[in-house]
């Protein structure tokens, strides 16, 4: 900004945001991770981080009282007949002279834009109430998080361990949210430490005043989950097109095998003819069935195949259609039946197809996916994830190819290591843009998703905590 302006040298080549990264840069190394966990380590790590950011507040300041000296003589006209103040912060230029700094103050071109690009820094600075410092200190704390599941990730457990217990003690960010508490659970969860955990749970009642998460005992994180009430059935998402001929053989298999399943169509964005023929073959099949069928997101489907057909158009398949008609009779649209029928008749001249209510068929609102129903549409994530991921994403990818959807079971999944989370970025990028599905990752603990934020996955994925 204004040192840049002043032909400043040192200063301009030498930023505090260059100092910050640098710090935190060494701190990231994965090779630096290796043996400091001791609290000095950590204390050094925090001590860092706020001496980078005071000094980008002083400069803030710098810069603020330097524009506001400009602009007030640009607004006066008088001229200055006091001898000039010795500048309070000329030690600060050492490669300008004062008498320079003055000539080039007078410039009248420079400092229009400067006022309009002051930071959030700046404004901390001007503000003295108790509220706005306290938010700014809780706002700096924040990027602690991503060190301490760097620190995890990369099997420094006591460094995250102090880092976390340094952020949980901060009573301002207490206030912003509970994120380093549930770290600091799951943590203590994950290394088998019941004791610290229930002594955390005391604290986290008396200090939050909310319920704190429940010990999960090994034999129980390791049992396998009962389906009890579970009602299987497939997710379509994406394009509806051939490459559902996969899941049409699936929900065949469970036509036999199950007396009650579920279909949803809540994140589809394309259907095309072949798509129809395809769909139709299915719901043919659930239509002689004894089954009970519950169809959620009909109407979003309807809505797709509606506008592959056309009055009076005759195409070549007529499966858009026919598949229209047997979506508004399982919605239990009667005038809505009559008139595609009707449409039908005119565009095939042929005798139109008679209504039938729908027997043991329901339909329910675009309201998301069911918990109990994605369980049997996830890829079950190992406990620990380290080294090459080639097969794991191989694995992934055949799971996301059979099933057309990229759901990411981490309700086992402790931990990701550090050097192996990017090659899981991108090894399942190219997997959700070709399917044209999103990732999603259901059940995952709170350093987990820490370590995911960091590197990335937020952008592209979507990312569910685990809940007990």
């Amino acid at each position: 900004m204004i040192f840049s302006i002043f032909g400043k040298k040192n200063a301009a080549s030498k930023t505090p945001s260059t100092e910050q990264k640098s710090a935190k840069d060494s701190l990231l190394t994965p090779s630096g991770l290796t043996a400091n966990t001791s609290a000095e380590f950590v204390n050094s790590i925090m001590a860092q981080r706020h001496i980078a950011r005071a000094t980008e507040r002083k400069i803030d300041a710098i810069e603020y009282e330097m524009s506001r000296d400009i602009l007030k003589k640009k607004s006066d006209p008088a001229p200055d007949t006091n001898p000039p103040q010795a500048n309070a912060n000329a030690n600060l230029f050492d490669d300008d002279n004062p008498a320079d700094l003055k000539n080039r103050s007078n410039q009248p071109d420079h400092f229009e834009t400067t006022m309009p690009l002051m930071g959030a820094a700046t404004e901390y600075l001007l503000s003295s109430s108790d509220e706005a410092i306290n938010a700014h200190a809780a706002i700096e704390n924040i990027p602690a998080l991503e060190e301490a599941a760097i620190l995890f990730a990369s099997e420094q457990f006591e460094a995250t361990e102090l880092i976390l217990e340094n952020l949980i003690q901060n009573e301002s960010y207490n206030a912003l949210n509970s994120t380093a508490w549930l770290m600091l659970f799951d943590l203590y969860q994950i290394t088998n430490n019941q004791a610290k955990f229930d002594l955390l749970s005391l604290d986290y009642v008396s200090k939050l005043e909310i319920s704190a998460p429940i010990w999960v005992t090994p034999q129980a994180q390791t049992a396998p989950k009962q389906e009890k009430g579970f009602v299987p059935g497939l997710s379509f998402s994406g394009k509806i097109n051939e490459q559902i001929e996969k899941q049409i053989e699936k929900l065949s298999a469970l036509i036999k095998q199950h007396n009650q399943l579920r279909l949803e169509f809540v994140r589809i964005a394309e259907v095309d003819v072949a798509g129809c023929e395809l769909l139709l073959r299915g719901f043919q099949l659930l239509k002689k069935s004894k089954q009970e069928l519950t169809v959620v997101g009909a109407n979003d489907l309807i809505t797709f195949v509606r506008a592959l057909i056309a009055v009076g158009r005759r195409d070549a398949s007529d499966a858009p259609w026919l598949l229209l008609m047997e979506l508004l009779q399982i919605t239990n649209d009667e005038p809505g039946f009559e008139e595609a029928s009707l449409d039908y008749c005119i565009t095939y001249e042929v005798s139109p197809p008679s209504f039938e209510a729908p027997k043991n068929k329901s339909t329910s609102p675009s309201v998301g996916i069911s918990i109990e129903f994605v369980e049997a549409e996830r890829f079950a994530m190992p406990k620990v994830i380290f080294g090459n991921t080639d097969m794991l994403i191989e694995n992934i990818g055949k799971f996301a190819t059979e099933h057309h959807a990229v759901q990411l079971d981490c309700s086992q999944l402790d931990r990701i290591d550090f050097s192996s989370c990017g090659q899981l970025l991108s090894g399942l990028i190219p997997i959700s843009r070709q399917l044209n599905v999103s990732i999603e990752f259901h059940d995952a603990n709170h350093l987990v998703i820490a370590l995911l934020n960091a590197m990335g996955f937020k952008n592209v994925a979507v990312i569910y905590p685990r809940k007990r």
